[in-house]
């Protein structure tokens, strides 16, 4: 780790002058950190659309830089302040030293095929059956769309194309990943993830001058483009460098996409198990409450029973009382009184025949 120690009114001129994911690059340091420094020297920052109207030439003035009020007792030196700059090279550029590294792959694009993986031969016997250009233009017959390699160019462009596809699948399986054909296209499954992929060929739009109008054909440019599908799309093209000499940043960003996409869903994964536990806890919790609640509901019932109970028995007292002092107690009447002191005993929660013909139902039930 090294330090760049800059002054606050250096930093603001530097903000103003280039875009701070720019500035972030040339320190070597994190956005958000440049970003969280700026605000805490209350540094202005352009707002969005400010590089855009500066590409189109328009005139923009810079935010003044306000007053900052220093702790330090001597307030009339400039407050300076170090950046952190680490000296190793960003992830992607070391991923990609050790994919250049590995003596398990081959990055060199041969001149002519050679004992091809068994996708391009598939592809090449698609693309070499009769019928298969239009205007010189790929219209693969024979096969299904989605049983081969996604692949879309010209027939002067084919050899050139299928050699870096076969180049780039055996790096590819050298470095333990696999290729997948399906409805989805072509994937190159990284870490568990399936990247869509496909090679093509650009294509420009020509205006046709016809006797009723004009009409557009896309015309082949010959430009070979590899593209990378899915939230974070890439596009590697013909430029300074052929497609052939991208081979190692490709399967660089390949492998750290998928990683990404790995660590996301492996986020996801745990984020909704960690949510389904406060889902089953505040269940649980729940169905205690419940459970708590019918159990008071109980307690209150028996003691609702009992003082009922209480209240039978006196009643009965005072109308057997009655009854025998009337001199009308008869065998009639007894058996009422007898049916009448059974049934309190059943209802008595107390009472030992409520017990037997609790413990007798909970048995029938099991």
């Amino acid at each position: 780790m090294s330090e760049i120690n800059l002054t606050r009114e250096e930093l603001y001129q530097q903000v103003w002058l280039e875009p701070l994911t720019s500035l972030a690059e040339k320190y070597k340091v994190k956005y958000d950190e440049l970003r969280t420094i700026c605000k805490t020297q209350k540094i202005p920052i352009p707002k969005s659309g400010h590089w855009t109207q500066i590409r189109f030439g328009k005139i923009v003035v810079a935010e003044p830089l306000p007053e900052f009020k220093l702790d330090s007792e001597d307030s009339e030196k400039e407050k300076h302040f170090a950046i952190s700059v680490t000296n190793e090279p960003p992830p992607l550029v070391k991923l990609q030293q050790e994919i250049e590294n590995d003596p398990n792959i081959s990055l060199i694009v041969p001149n002519k095929l050679s004992s091809p993986d068994l996708l391009i031969i598939q592809a090449k016997e698609t693309f070499l059956n009769p019928g298969d250009y239009k205007t010189g233009y790929k219209s693969p017959s024979g096969f299904s769309r989605w049983e081969v390699l996604r692949i879309a160019v010209t027939k002067d462009n084919l050899g050139r194309a299928l050699r870096f596809m076969d180049t780039l699948i055996k790096a590819l399986k050298g470095r333990g990943h696999e290729i997948k054909i399906s409805s989805r296209g072509t994937c190159v499954i990284i870490y568990g993830e399936e990247i869509r992929v496909n090679c093509r060929e650009k294509n420009k739009r020509s205006i046709i001058q016809g006797k009723y109008g004009t009409n557009s054909e896309l015309e082949p440019t010959g430009i070979l483009t590899f593209n990378m599908e899915g939230i974070y799309p890439k596009e590697w093209k013909d430029g300074k460098l052929q497609l052939e000499e991208q081979l190692s940043k490709i399967i660089a960003k390949l492998e750290f996409e998928g990683k990404r996409e790995k660590e996301q869903m492996e986020r996801a994964r745990k984020n909704n198990a960690e949510q389904a536990e406060l889902r089953r806890i505040a269940l649980e919790q729940r169905q205690l409450l419940e459970k708590e609640r019918q159990n008071f509901e109980s307690l209150l019932q028996s003691a609702l029973k009992y003082r009922e109970a209480i209240l039978l028995r006196e009643y009965l007292d005072v109308i057997e009382n009655k009854i025998t002092s009337s001199g009308e107690f008869d065998e009639k009447m007894k058996l009422w009184i007898k049916w009448a002191r059974n049934s309190v005993e059943t209802y008595d929660p107390l009472s030992d025949i409520y017990e037997s013909l609790k413990n007798q139902i909970i048995i029938e039930d099991i």
